[in-house]
Order: structure tokens, then sequence, then C-alpha cells
């Protein structure tokens, strides 16, 4: 995990709070202190998780067992919610893997979850950054000004809106990638609109 943090240019005071890290207990704490950084930078992956003989550490919430669990009491990697049991569950008691189809814009479609997974709508908008390093050199004065530690780190870390992270990443789509979620089951520009802020019937 250092070896990553450290090729994708790590905060230095974050780094170092891993590196001085005595025990996998402290190490996890830094992990979750960093999580948006960590997994847009593919730092902890299950894959390597579980080579670690107690991987149960590595869930955020309670009594989860498994991997990567947001929420309470989830069985199984991945989940979102509460008292889940297998893989990639939403919900709450929920028992079965996403085999069902996916709901799009407040409808049921045909697409099932799988479909969805392979869909370049959801390859593109995987690219959604909450946050954002920001280099010393590459701050604003102003910046400076409101963040007047981040020299002590060669920098800061910018937080977006929602709505924000989405002007970010539809900037940077192409043509073809915009096209995607026009493309999907059910769509509504304006719960597009509403979800993301992007009024896709000005582009």
């Amino acid at each position: 995990m250092l070896k990553r943090a450290k090729a994708e240019k790590a905060c230095v005071s974050e780094y170092k709070r891993a590196y001085d890290a005595e025990t996998i207990d402290e190490l996890c704490q830094v992990i979750k202190d960093n999580l948006d950084w960590n997994n847009n930078h593919n730092i902890l992956t299950v894959d390597l998780a579980k080579e670690y003989d107690n991987p149960k550490v590595f869930n955020i919430g309670k009594n989860n067992v498994g991997l990567f669990n947001s929420g309470d009491r989830n069985s199984g990697d991945l989940n979102s919610g509460d008292r889940n049991s297998g893989d990639l569950n939403s919900g709450v008691f929920c028992t079965k893997k996403r085999s069902d189809f996916v709901p799009f814009f407040n409808k049921e479609s045909n697409m099932t979850w799988d479909e969805w997974y392979n869909h370049p709508a959801y390859k593109a908008s995987f690219s959604l950054g909450i946050t954002d390093w920001v280099s010393w050199d590459n701050m604003t004065d102003e910046e400076k000004i409101e963040h007047p530690k981040a020299y002590v780190c060669e920098g800061y870390l910018k937080t977006y809106s929602y709505h924000d992270a989405w002007k970010n990443l539809w900037e940077n789509l192409s043509e073809e990638q915009k096209e995607s979620f026009k493309k999907l089951p059910n769509f509504d520009s304006e719960i597009f609109k509403e979800v993301t802020g992007i009024n896709i019937d000005n582009l």
C-alpha cells in the first residue's frame, strides 16, 4: 500500500502517518481518513486486503463480515446499506446479488446489473471525483490563504459539491460518452438534471 501511495504522490503528512503506523488498525484509520483519495487511486483493493490474515478490519461500519462494506452488520463484500448477505447488495436485509433488473430514472427497466456494470455510461461515471489533490505550486493565492497549512503537505485535498463533480466530469467526456447517458432506459432529462446538475437538453 505504501508503494502504491508513493507512486500516486500521496500527501506527505498522510503518507508519513501510514508509514509510521505500528498496527493494522492505525493504518486502516489513515485509509478511512482518506477514503476518497484511496478509492480514486486504488491504493487498497479487495485482492490486496484478502492477503492480510484479518481482512475484516477493512470494513467501514460495525459488525461486518467481508470486505469494504459501508454500513452495519453486512456479510459479504462491497455492500452498501445494513444487514445484507452476499456481495454488491444495496438496501436492508437483502440476500441476493444484484441479478435483478436495474431501475432507471424512477422506473423499472429490462437492464440487468451486469449489463449496467458494462455499460459505457457506468464506466464514464465511475471516474466521478468528489475530491482532487491540488499541489502547492498549482494553488491560487486565495487557496493558499484559505489553507495556510497546505505547504506542509505540499498541497491540499479540494472537495467538490456533487453537482460540481458532475460538471467537472461532464466537461471531460467525449460526445460518444455523453450520448451513452441519453440511451439509458427511461432517460429523463429533468431527473438527470436534478441528480447531476447537468442540463442535457441545452448541450
